[in-house]
């Protein structure tokens, strides 16, 4: 279970407390939650995800032989389900070719700063996922993150610095092969990553899952505007809308629609679906 922007594993106490007195849920489920610094770039904390799994998996299940391994759910909310969609797709060269003029291999870079932006830029699935949902997910961005409020947010967002000097080592290696708004991109915070401009989400936009995972939307609406025009008042349904979805439900509330009774419904119908099919 992967929360949002500027939270953390607390989020999700309603729900796990709801879907753990759930006697099957409680008997065949492990609860995990992912904690992570929100204002990194959306892709380095779902990079260090995948690192943590894979490290995880290595200490614990070396052998593959764990179900809790082999059928993992993923649950991500607003900014954590872009990071589920990332570690829930392949991104081939999408993200390096909507910043970059020519191939990666064509530049001299350090070699450690390499392996370190071709970790981010180029993603396969994690391996062992069965099912993602997302909820309130900004799979296009949201232009709240180019508001005025967002901005003075971003500021204040630190940068560790090692990760921060990274950032400017290959901002300058790349130089003038970058490409678009990205050439005359700052530092690449959490919130930044939330733009729709963001190279990001062209990437993201018809990058294949996992072959054979199932994915689900559960979505805000204020009832202010119906269709394409609703919003949860942060994400709009232009945004949380992802074709190919097994089902798509809209619930009566804003952006916190993780704590709506239906959505708690429906995470229980899914991971019981999940169980009959195996």
């Amino acid at each position: 279970m992967i929360h949002g922007l500027s939270s953390s594993p607390l989020v999700w106490r309603t729900i796990a407390t709801s879907l753990l007195g759930d006697t099957t849920i409680r008997r065949n489920y492990q609860f995990w939650y992912v904690y992570y610094p929100t204002g990194m770039p959306i892709p380095e904390s779902a990079a260090s995800i995948r690192d943590e799994i894979a490290a995880i998996r290595k200490a614990y299940d070396p052998h593959g032989a764990s179900i809790a391994s082999r059928h993992m759910v993923l649950v991500g909310y607003s900014m954590g389900g872009v990071i589920a969609q990332i570690l829930s797709t392949s991104s081939g060269n999408r993200l390096w070719d909507a910043i970059a003029k020519v191939p990666l291999i064509r530049r001299t870079i350090d070699s450690e700063d390499r392996a370190k932006l071709e970790k981010l830029l180029f993603w396969k699935p994690v391996p062992g996922l069965d099912r993602t949902v997302f909820i309130a997910t900004p799979h296009r961005g949201t232009r709240f993150a180019d508001s005025r409020l967002a901005g003075i947010g971003g500021r204040l967002v630190r940068l560790p610095g090692d990760f921060l000097q990274f950032q400017m080592r290959t901002l300058n290696a790349l130089g003038e092969i970058l490409q678009g708004d990205f050439a005359t991109v700052g530092v690449i915070t959490g919130i930044t990553s939330l733009s729709p401009s963001a190279p990001l989400y062209r990437a993201l936009d018809g990058a294949p899952f996992a072959p054979g995972l199932k994915y689900y939307s559960i979505i805000g609406d204020r009832g202010k505007g119906g269709g394409v025009n609703s919003t949860d008042g942060i994400v709009g349904y232009w945004s949380s809308h992802l074709a190919g979805a097994q089902s798509e439900l809209v619930v009566p509330t804003g952006h916190d629609a993780h704590l709506h009774p239906k959505t708690i419904a429906d995470l229980r119908r899914i991971l019981l679906s999940n169980l009959r099919s195996r």
